[in-house]
């Protein structure tokens, strides 16, 4: 780019060079340095002014002192053999000036020493480098014109460079390690515009950006807010790159090849920007825990959006028109589409080779395929709004994917499921449609609880064995309600058929029932609208050369009412302490027009009986609703078991069980360890850790106590705790309530019970306080059982005694064995 300006340089040059000839008329010039080109560095140490001067600078000079340029000219007489370098070791202050190199083909140089001020006011610089490292920099109404190297260093934070023009050069700024403000810019013709490296926190607001060849704003390895910018005639107008908390807001792109591309970076921030009349607008490639958000995004001829080997990013509330690809995953994990708005986009949604990707509440209409998922495992789509496609959903080679309250209308085909395991359709929507649903090469997957209303077919499964269709609603359908081929072993049940113009059931080379045993003995079938006989005739079967009709001998009397579903049940903290209150959400089905009330249940493994909690409604999306509910905060060792319970009617259907232990905290006052029991034999001081207490035996419980806020209480100056234990015996029980005194050198508190006859039983709970008053008691009781030594050691019983006698019968028949070999032998 530089020899590609040098004819506009020259003319401004000649100009420039016209109007010093004028002022040499009325002012002698100033000459600095030899006018031979000396080599020879000149060394300033006094305070500098030029005002109202024409400077030539023949050779480099240092300022180790304060120069200050106002209302002058100073020229670089630079040239092939001579570079001339103004380096400045204090402030320099460049005011309503011009600085150039009198040969536009050999730049000039103006480089700082570390610790000084630059000031550039209302200037113009042509043909100059400028090197700045480690100074307080203001630069300010200036115009920096093929100005080769801009290069800033370490500039603090108080540093501004604002209402300036970089043009006619490879790149504009380059700054590293500098914290600053960079607003109200101009870059235009320019390969890069600003380079930034390595500088936190830079600001980088309402600049603008106009036929950049490569990159606008290219930053790497730290974080940056870039706001307010415009950019016209870009191929990039962001690079972000090895960093980390970049926030891009409020931009607006215009003729761009890639708006904003984002490499190997985390925490990034894009949202409420404008991208239009572009080829790709956002590309994020290995960037994670990101969010792109609230953006407008219009007339893209390639992918508006495309998310690439990146985790845990966000795209929600976008509103993209017309564009090849909408949203594009590829290879991602973790993430969520949720909210946005996609209009006249032949692909809105592409999902391919992830995992876990939420597809929530978009609004797609006017889109060949609305979205497409392809070799991706545990899809979520639920509540999406799809008007006017040629396929809805399409989704190809998955597993386990989940399609909620989904509501898809005017397409040729609602939704396809192909080469796909373990899928779930539940609560989805399919109006004024050739096909609502059309299934080939399945596993284990099901259609429940949706409604199909005039569409020309209902659902049609091919070569899908082991396929489910319950609870769903078929109304005014012009053709068949379900097709089956080649699916054997298929369940149709709990179904509504209302005005079917067709079969309610076509089915070819199969066996299906429609027919379920719902529980023991009991058998369901569908509802069918005015339909009272007892059998209700589906379909004549040729299959494996035999003739079969299939009936539904159980039809329902009554329409089938739809019961929520608990699909979802978590709790905000994995591991929580006696501190914490615990939350619940549950993400819960609700078929329209149904009354529910849903209640959290939680017991501890002392509790005899549930503890309920009715829960709220925080969210909904679609039918899918999201209550909530909390457990309180309870003491430490307790087991928590806790579920969902949803009541509709006189009926109710609950989620499975969950458990969790509840810590103890940095505050819990005190921590009453498992209790130990050890024995003491007859004259010895020695204990002996066992399992078995016999009663020739001193009984010893120890146990450990750890008081984390205040001394534990003390008697005659020694900590102590309490024991309170129960002896149980045939002639009746015995309590007792003793001290544990603390063992100095075992580390615990202890006291020894006694000894004590067989079969006793022991029972007993350990009770700790400590000065401030706070108590805790055990809350486990914990058990000893006395045997007897000469019972547990002598003696058989007759299962050991069968026990030998059966091992000694397969030793001799080894032996025999053995015997015949030989004999063979």
């Amino acid at each position: 780019m530089k020899f590609t300006n040098r004819l506009q340089v020259l003319i401004n040059s000649v100009i420039i060079l016209s109007l010093i000839t004028v002022g040499m008329i009325t002012s002698s010039a100033i000459q600095i340095g030899s006018e031979e080109n000396s080599s020879v560095r000149e060394t300033i140490t006094e305070d500098t002014i030029w005002e109202g001067k024409t400077v030539y600078i023949n050779e480099s000079m240092l300022f180790n002192a304060k120069l200050t340029i106002y209302n002058a000219i100073v020229i670089f007489k630079a040239n092939a053999t001579n570079e001339v370098v103004l380096e400045v070791g204090d402030t320099l202050n460049i005011t309503d000036s011009q600085i150039l190199s009198e040969n536009p083909d050999y730049n000039g140089r103006i480089k700082s020493l570390i610790g000084n001020e630059i000031i550039i006011d209302n200037s113009i610089v042509e043909n100059i480098d400028i090197n700045v490292n480690s100074a307080e920099v203001t630069i300010v109404d200036s115009v920096f014109d093929n100005c080769y190297e801009m290069k800033f260093l370490t500039l603090p934070e108080t540093s501004l460079i604002s209402r300036n023009t970089f043009k006619n050069n490879e790149t504009g700024l380059s700054l590293t390690y500098s914290s600053i403000q960079l607003v109200n810019n101009t870059f235009e013709n320019l390969d890069v515009g600003v380079s930034i490296s390595s500088s936190p926190d830079i600001l980088i607001k309402g600049n603008t950006f106009n036929n950049i060849a490569e990159t606008g704003i290219y930053q790497t390895k730290q974080g940056a807010t870039i706001e307010d910018n415009e950019f016209t005639d870009v191929n990039r107008g962001i690079t972000i790159q090895q960093s980390k908390q970049v926030t891009i807001k409020e931009n607006n792109f215009d003729k761009a090849s890639k708006a904003i591309m984002t490499l190997d970076s985390s925490y990034v921030t894009i949202s409420t920007n404008t991208l239009s009349n572009s080829e790709y607008g956002i590309d994020l490639s290995e960037t994670y825990y990101s969010e792109v958000s609230d953006n407008t995004i219009d007339d893209l001829t390639e992918i508006a959006l495309q998310i690439l080997e990146s985790d845990y990013v966000d795209v929600l509330n976008n509103e993209i028109t017309n564009s090849s690809i909408g949203i594009k995953l590829n290879e991602n994990r973790a993430s969520a589409i949720q909210y946005n708005k996609l209009t006249d986009i032949l692909l809105s949604v592409d999902i391919e080779h992830s995992r876990s990707i939420n597809v929530i509440a978009n609004s797609i209409v006017n889109s060949e395929t609305a979205i497409y998922i392809e070799d991706s495992d545990k899809a979520t789509l639920t509540a999406n709004d799809i008007l006017t496609t040629n396929i809805g959903i399409s989704i190809w080679s998955s597993t386990s994917p989940a399609l909620s309250s989904n509501n898809i209308v005017n397409s040729n085909i609602g939704t396809e499921l192909i080469l796909v395991s373990g899928g779930l359709l539940l609560g989805n929507e399919f109006t004024n449609s050739e096909l609502g649903v059309y299934v080939v090469d399945t596993e284990t997957t099901k259609v429940v609880d949706g409604l199909l209303n005039n569409v020309d077919s209902g659902i049609k499964v091919v070569e899908s064995p082991n396929f489910e269709v319950s609870g769903n609603t078929f109304e005014d359908i012009s053709g068949n309600a379900i097709i089956f081929d080649d699916s054997n072993d298929s369940i149709v049940y709990h179904n509504n058929f209302y005005n079917i113009t067709g079969k309610f059931g076509s089915i070819t080379d199969c066996i299906v029932n429609f027919e379920y045993e719902v529980s023991n003995g009991t058998i369901h079938g569908n509802y069918y609208d005015e339909v009272n006989e007892e059998s209700v005739y589906i379909d004549s079967v040729n299959y494996e050369g035999k003739d079969v009709e299939i009936y539904d001998n159980h039809p329902l009397s009554e329409k089938y009412i739809v019961p929520p579903a608990i699909s979802v049940v978590e709790r905000d903290v994995s591991d929580p302490d006696d501190t914490m209150i615990v939350n619940v959400t549950a993400q819960i089905y609700k078929p329209s027009e149904l009354l529910i009330s849903a209640y959290l249940d939680y017991m501890s493994n002392f509790d005899d009986d549930w503890t309920s909690v009715e829960m709220t409604i925080v969210s909904s999306v679609g039918q899918i609703y999201i209550y909530k509910s909390s457990i309180p905060k309870l003491e430490y060792g307790m087991e928590i078991t806790y579920r969902v319970r949803v009541v509709y009617g006189s009926e109710s259907t609950v989620s499975n069980n969950n458990t969790y232990v509840i810590e103890y905290s940095d505050k819990t006052p005190i921590i009453i360890k498992k209790p130990t029991v050890v024995v003491r034999a007859e004259g010895s001081d020695k204990f002996t850790y066992t399992s078995v207490y016999y009663d020739q035996y001193y009984i010893v419980v120890q146990v450990r106590v750890e008081n984390q806020t205040a001394n534990l209480a003390k008697i005659d100056g020694r900590d102590y705790v309490n024991i309170s234990w129960t002896l149980i015996t045939k002639e009746g029980n015995e309590t007792h309530d003793n001290i544990m005194f603390y063992n100095i050198t075992t580390g615990v508190f202890e006291l020894e019970l006694g000894k004590f006859s067989s079969n006793s039983n022991i029972t007993y709970r350990i009770y700790a306080e400590d000065e401030l008053g706070n108590s805790k008691w055990t809350l486990e009781t914990y058990e000893i059982h006395i045997v007897s030594e000469t019972t547990e050691k002598t003696g058989f019983d007759s299962v050991t005694l069968i026990g030998i006698t059966a091992s000694l019968f397969i030793i001799q028949s080894i032996v025999v064995i053995q015997r015949r070999k030989r004999q063979e032998n």
